[in-house]
Parts: C-alpha cells; structure tokens; sequence
C-alpha cells in the first residue's frame, strides 16, 4: 500500500535484510576472504611462477571484493531508496512551516532594522543639536544652557506566555577577492587535479607530478581456464 503526497510516494511499510552475518552468500564471501588472507600471509612472489600465483590469487580477491560489494549494495539500495523518500516527503511537508517562519523572522528582523536606524538618526541629531549649541553660546560669549535631546526608549526583548524573543548580531562572511584569502584558508581541490594529471597534465605550479608503479588487476570470466602455476598449487584458496 502507498500514499500519494505532493509528488512523492511512499510506500506504508517495508520489510528489509538487515543482518549480513545472516545471509548465506556474504558469509561464503567472508570464508574465501578468510581463506585468501591466510594464504597472502605465506605467499612468496620471487619468481614469473609466484608472480602468476599472484595474479591468480589477486584475480580471485577481486571477485570477492566485487561480490561483497555487490552484497552490500543489495543490503543498503533498498534502505537508502526508503531515506531519500522520506527525506524528500518531510521537505515537502515541512515546507509551509520552513516559510512561515522565514516570513516571521523576516518581519521581526525588519522591525528591529528599522527601529536600530531611528536610533542611530536619533544619536545623530542629538550630537547636531549639542555642537549647534556649544557654537551658538561660544558666539555669543554665554554659557551652554541645556539642550533638550531625543530620548525614545529602545525595544525591549518580547516575553509572552508562549515564549520569548529578541534580536542578536552575529558575524557572518562572503567572499570578494579569493586571490587575497590568506593560503590557510584555500583548499586543494583533489579531485580536479587528478582529472588533470591522468589527462595529461604535467605541470602545475606548487604541485609535484610523478608516477608510480600500482598493481593492475584484470579478472578473467568465470569460463576460461586458470593459469596452471596457480592451479597446480596444492595450498591455493581458489
């Protein structure tokens, strides 16, 4: 059974794998990887012949790693498919009370603005008032009288029986001129430069570009025979 809600489905209930131990196939996974990492340990490539043993046994780790890869993915798509749709049916649900409550907050922060600019106007017309005084009693030789100034109480932070509320400043950043950010603050970014690198990129000023030998594995399909120096081998895993 599913609901049909502002564009998304979901479906009512849902019944799950959740145990890997459980399931018969990762577990034969799990043996040949228990089995494979024995017989890495006593493994010795010093020759062509321990050198296809390798390979064999490499080819062989692939496919593990493959299947329980595979596996996991089994265990995990249909949960994240669940997430993503409940994650996508409250964003929408939520959706008129994210907004209210912008508009509200906005309307607030608009209030205080206005009320923190007439302050400030405030503040500048008592000080026009003290100096047009000060001049005029210099003029005139007299002394300063007092000056009757603007005095309007600032807005206090609103308690009600619900709740209560105020307005804060915090301090907040946007970026204007990236070549002057101190190199503390840049980051790498990892994955253009590799892009880049295994294009054909060789120079990039600050960055050293050097190969290195990795091991390339390519697996065979089930149905070709396996190299004999791997076969014949008594202790192989595979």
């Amino acid at each position: 059974m599913t609901k049909q809600g502002q564009g998304t489905a979901l479906v009512d209930t849902a019944v799950v794998n959740v145990n890997p131990n459980a399931d018969t196939a990762v577990q034969d996974f799990y043996a040949k990887a228990l089995k494979l990492r024995v017989f890495a340990e006593s493994l010795t490539v010093d020759s062509a012949d321990g050198a296809k043993q390798a390979t064999d046994t490499l080819s062989t780790i692939a496919e593990v790693k493959k299947g329980l890869e595979e596996s996991r993915k089994n265990f995990v798509g249909p949960l994240n498919s669940y997430v993503k749709s409940i994650n996508d049916a409250f964003k929408e649900l939520a959706r008129p009370i994210q907004e209210a409550d912008q508009m509200v907050r906005g309307k607030v922060a608009a209030y205080l603005k206005a009320e923190e600019d007439r302050r400030k106007e405030e503040a500048a017309v008592n000080a026009m008032k003290l100096e047009a005084a000060a001049r005029e009693a210099a003029l005139k030789g007299e002394a300063l009288e007092p000056v009757p100034l603007i005095h309007s109480p600032a807005p206090q932070r609103t308690v009600t029986e619900s709740g209560a509320m105020g307005g804060r400043k915090i301090w907040k950043w946007a970026l204007e001129d990236f070549s002057k950010v101190p190199d503390e603050y840049k980051m790498l970014n990892e994955s253009l430069i590799g892009k880049v690198v295994r294009a054909g990129m060789r120079n990039i000023p600050g960055i050293r570009i050097y190969e290195e030998l990795v091991v390339a594995v390519e697996t065979k399909p089930k149905e070709q025979p396996v190299v004999e120096a791997a076969a014949d081998a008594s202790d192989a895993p595979f």
